[in-house]
């Protein structure tokens, strides 16, 4: 199947034929929304945010106790959403207005765990986890084999079950990701100990790895490497329009991904990027930190219509992307965002003005069909992404211990443009919010996702922005 190009701006695909239409963005300009779901006994961690084909909202968290979603019309049973263990898998299905229309949990014997989630162009739901005892999606029952394994699989558009699949040994697995290609394959990446089996025999490990593999739709296996075997994580997984695979993670050892030259760390953990064809042939690879006491830590990944690849995270000391460095006051880490071009070249890198030890939850990320970035995270003290500056507690002086009490920290949102240049920023929602999640849709809309842990035990909450 020959990949599907991206409909323009504006426009969905129809999963069905596969055509693209046009959408009404004029209708929800300048219009906003914010849903919260919760009840008493629920605690939730949302862990991903996508966009349907056909303009829906995929929801993924992990959920302890029950979670009320409301689905329209209100009232029926099923708005409420046991979990089926002591944690459980929780997918919701969202309308474009943020309007529930349905929710499941996956759970069983013991803690299972979401991790991440994908829509493949047909509209089916692949997601991922950490798997502790047993549980099931709908198909055959899924045991744990070690200490903790991995979950995977596949739901049709109503998140009924079509495959699914667990991997495991003695030692631990955990840290999976999940994205699909235009032709309706699947990438899973994840980190283990000991040697993992995903389909295709075992995978070695010398003091843990990161494996990548790719699946047909149907569930069966294409192939399957080992990224490295000591100690490189993949922390972030995208695919790029023409499905070219990439991963972003931090090495603390040389890591080579053949064909392309060995990476050497300078610090005491740096970060790395790499593209990969569709075979898993790695057709670059960059390594970026600067200091040799500093640990550098990846976290959001995003790529943009034209296949530029945009990272965010946090460092210490200093980082280059190829462009100035970026250096952090002494003692204090900072988060960065930085784009690079379809062959791994420097296009723009831009530290946040925020000390990253002070209830920072990270800085997660989405590209829209103008090839914008919206961003969302939370903090307890100053942020700055280039506009005026964003001051989430004035007065408030932080505690020396790194206490931050839940009611200091506050959540915002950033919009930049192609070149990285400042359009919008603000605070966002109520104290104690705490974004994991970001999303923009067809028209170009900045969605959230989080939980916020002051008002009420975890209400978990959903908002697009105007």
């Amino acid at each position: 199947m020959a990949p599907l190009p991206p409909c323009p701006p504006g426009h969905r695909r129809d999963p069905t034929s596969g055509g693209c239409h046009a959408v009404d963005c004029a209708a929800t300009a300048g219009t906003s929304w914010r849903r919260r779901f919760a009840l008493d006994s629920a605690s939730t961690e949302v862990k991903r945010l996508v966009v349907a084909p056909n303009g829906t909202i995929v929801l993924a968290a992990s959920l302890s106790g029950d979670i009320l979603l409301r689905t329209r019309p209100p009232g029926k049973p099923s708005d409420l959403v046991e979990s089926g263990g002591s944690s459980s898998v929780l997918l919701a299905k969202l309308d474009p207005a943020g309007h529930a229309l349905w929710g499941r949990s996956f759970g069983g014997r013991g803690g299972q765990y979401a991790s991440d989630a994908a829509v493949d162009p047909g509209g089916s739901i692949l997601v991922t986890g950490e798997l502790g005892g047993t549980m099931s999606y709908g198909g055959p029952k899924l045991k744990e084999v070690g200490e903790s394994d991995i979950h995977f699989a596949k739901l049709d558009a109503i998140g009924q079950h079509q495959w699914s699949k667990s991997f495991g040994n003695p030692r631990p697995n955990y840290r999976p990701r999940v994205a699909t290609l235009s032709t309706g394959r699947v990438v899973l990446t994840g980190f283990f100990y000991g040697a993992l089996d995903v389909g295709g025999g075992p995978i070695a490990s010398n003091d843990g790895n990161s494996f990548v593999a790719l699946y047909e739709p149907d569930g069966r296996l294409v192939w399957s490497l080992g990224v490295g075997g000591s100690g490189p994580s993949i922390d972030a997984l995208a695919v790029t329009p023409d499905d070219h695979i990439v991963i972003f993670g931090s090495f603390a050892r040389p890591l080579q991904l053949p064909p392309t030259p060995e990476l050497r760390p300078v610090g005491l953990r740096d970060l790395y990027l790499a593209k990969l064809d569709a075979h898993g042939r790695a057709k670059w690879s960059k390594r970026f930190g600067k200091v040799p006491t500093a640990s550098q830590h990846p976290q959001g990944l995003a790529v943009d219509r034209e296949g530029n690849i945009i990272i965010s995270g946090r460092f210490e000391g200093a980082v280059g992307f190829g462009g100035i460095p970026l250096k952090a006051p002494p003692n204090q880490g900072r988060l960065f965002v930085a784009k690079l071009g379809p062959d791994g070249s420097h296009r723009f890198s831009k530290m946040v003005g925020s000390d990253a030890q002070y209830g920072n939850a990270g800085l997660w990320m989405a590209a829209d069909g103008r090839n914008r970035v919206h961003l969302g995270g939370s903090g307890a003290i100053t942020v700055d992404f280039g506009g005026p500056k964003l001051v989430a507690s004035p007065g408030w002086t932080p505690d020396p211990r790194d206490f931050v009490p839940i009611a200091k920290r506050r959540s915002y949102v950033a919009l930049l443009g192609a070149d990285g240049s400042h359009v919008s920023s603000m605070l966002y929602g109520n104290p104690g919010d705490v974004i994991h999640a970001v999303a923009a849709d067809d028209c170009h809309h900045t969605l959230v996702a989080g939980v916020n842990d002051w008002v009420g035990p975890n209400n978990l909450f959903v908002g697009r922005l105007p």
